[in-house]
């Protein structure tokens, strides 16, 4: 199998990490990028390579289970491949086993059995309780301190904990690799979103457990009938273009009242949620996947590991304060099919203006508040949800009154995705370099370009570890492939050798402005 670029440079940071000291990385790629494909290949090297090596594979669905270990025999037929889960009937260990957690954690051959353990979806290990993850991360551990540790995921923090790799009991020691979703769309390798607001719900008074909503009020408040009724319409009409829905509803009450609600209005449709058995959800899940029906509404379970490329529309009538969710149901409509030109994300709970463009979302780091609305503007004509710079829009034409003065903030301001938002160049008139200590406690060589009356700042992380060493590398051999320094000290004596750009192209989208590409003096570029 061709691998692509980016699957490439995560499996190659993997290496560079360890062979910097360190035990514990995670690559975060979004979903329907191919983490399986990166999982499967980086099983095959390591184990070719280390003809010894013992590795488990665990992750928390079956399903995804069985789609890793699928994946590892496609790209190795003749991997010796153990698959341990009782939701799949099986129990088999081998020098690769896949496994569910609930069926290993409390195993005791599982502790000292495996030199590197993968987690799949990442995310799901909590930073410090005694739960199914901890117990087996941390008894493998303590039984063999040699043993390596990888954690896959599209969103690298947790609701209630911040980031995977900070914080008091962090199992993982930092991101040795990043794939960025706006990135992955403009190369042709995920989908292209678009995104339109749906009734709005007042959450006034409604509870925080845990940092997010309290699902029994908020499901009392969604499932009020006036409102079931009114979303059941909206969907029908914005979604009859579409081929397949997938629908995130709050309670089961919720999913089973939505799903009548639209059988009602002639859609088939069927609904998934965590309290049916294995086969009456099977049966579900595959009706949807075959075209028997249109619309799925679930409950909680398919936010990971549901794999079904067609997905051309993603309905979110789960309002949620947890960044991670919301990437998590977005990234059900990005994997590309022959079916589908682009995905619809049809927005009832407010979750795209509560945390904004899906490629530059971050978790909240804990006990550090809440972070503020980011605003969307939608079109009072089609409801289409756009850059709140946008003067014309493109699905209607409807035109926008024209803003008394752009400023920076202006531009920050937008929609689903951040490529949405159209990009700045400015003449650069100098550069400056300087040395800057981040707060890991480490210098960055601080990059300055002067545009005028304006500056912006890049970051080149030349004294860090893993792929930000390697983009730092990178960066510099543009500017001056001769010898690239190995520290920010040695960088700075060697500056007047850089290559200097005329203009920067810069995403005035991103938290801060952030240059997307350069564009250099073609005489120096020939040089």
């Amino acid at each position: 199998m061709q691998l692509r670029p980016y699957q490439t440079d995560a499996i190659n940071s993997i290496y560079d990490w360890f062979a910097a000291g360190k035990k514990a990385p995670l690559v975060v790629t979004p979903t329907g990028s191919g983490k399986s494909v990166i999982l499967a290949e980086f099983i095959r090297r390591a184990c070719t390579e280390h003809p010894n090596t013992h590795i488990l594979v665990v992750t928390h669905v079956k399903e995804l289970v069985a789609q890793d270990a699928k994946a590892i025999k496609n790209i190795w037929a003749h991997a010796k491949v153990g698959v341990y889960s009782a939701g799949l009937g099986k129990r088999q260990l081998s020098q690769i086993t896949v496994a569910s957690v609930q069926s290993i954690y409390k195993r005791p051959e599982f502790h000292n059995r495996f030199d590197l353990i993968i987690v799949d979806e990442a995310h799901l290990i909590p930073h410090s309780d005694n739960g199914m993850y901890r117990q087996l991360l941390d008894s493998a551990i303590a039984a063999n301190p040699f043993t390596k540790l990888i954690g896959l995921t599209a969103t690298p923090f947790r609701l209630d904990s911040g980031s995977l790799h900070e914080g008091d009991g962090a199992l993982f020691d930092g991101i040795c690799y990043e794939a960025n979703v706006a990135d992955l769309i403009k190369q042709g390798y995920l989908c292209k979103l678009t995104s339109r607001n749906g009734v709005n719900v007042d959450l006034e008074g409604i509870k925080k457990v845990g940092g997010d909503f309290n699902l029994g009020q908020l499901g009392e408040r969604m499932s009020a009938m006036r409102l079931v009724e009114q979303h059941a319409d909206l969907i029908v009409k914005r979604c009859q273009q579409r081929n397949s829905w997938l629908i995130f509803a709050v309670t089961v009450e919720h999913a089973k009242q939505i799903c009548a609600a639209l059988k009602r209005r002639g859609i088939a449709c069927g609904y998934v949620s965590g309290d049916m058995g294995n086969t009456e959800r099977d049966v579900q899940i595959n009706n949807f996947k075959t075209g028997r029906t249109q619309a799925l509404v679930n409950c909680s379970i398919l936010t990971t590991g549901f794999d079904y490329p067609a997905i051309d529309a993603v309905v979110m009538l789960r309002p949620t304060m947890s960044a991670g969710l919301y990437v998590q149901m977005v990234g059900r409509g990005l994997r590309l099919d022959s079916t589908k030109t682009d995905c619809l994300v049809l927005d009832f709970g407010g979750n795209i203006m509560r945390h904004g463009f899906i490629d530059q979302v971050e978790g909240r780091r804990k006990n550090k508040g809440e972070a503020g609305e980011i605003p969307v503007k939608e079109c009072p004509s089609c409801n289409l949800m756009v850059p709140i710079m946008t003067l014309t829009c493109p699905d209607c034409q409807h035109e926008f009154p024209k803003p008394e003065r752009i400023t920076n903030e202006y531009h920050h301001e937008g929609a689903l995705l951040s490529i949405d938002v159209p990009p700045v160049t400015l003449n650069v008139d100098r550069v400056d370099y300087t040395s800057h200590l981040g707060k890991s406690g480490k210098h960055t060589l601080k990059v300055t370009y002067r545009c005028g009356l304006q500056s912006v700042n890049e970051y080149v992380c030349l004294d860090h570890d893993g792929w930000a060493k390697t983009k730092a590398q990178n960066w510099w051999m543009r500017r001056a492939p001769k010898f690239v320094p190995n520290s920010v000290d040695q960088a700075l004596k060697m500056t007047q050798h850089l290559m200097a750009p005329k203009a920067i192209v810069v995403n005035m989208a991103a938290k801060f402005p952030e240059i997307t590409s350069y564009q250099f003096h073609k005489e120096l570029e020939a040089a």
